[in-house]
């Protein structure tokens, strides 16, 4: 799932997608969710943490 998520990230165009987008474009969205935040806690991924994390939330690459 780590794969997954870090190259669908890796192949957008600024490296940009919200947290929705980035869930739905794993095998199984519900399990992508939670290696999601995951990889939030383990800085493999970033997010503006002045908010709450929603499904609009912008999440890149660290």
């Amino acid at each position: 799932m780590r794969d997954q998520l870090l190259t669908a990230i890796s192949g957008q165009q600024g490296r940009v997608m919200t947290f929705s987008e980035l869930a739905d474009s794993t095998s199984v969205p519900s399990v992508g969710r939670a290696n999601i935040v995951r990889l939030l806690w383990q800085h493999e991924l970033g997010i503006d943490l002045g908010s709450r994390l929603r499904d609009s939330s912008l999440i890149w690459a660290a």
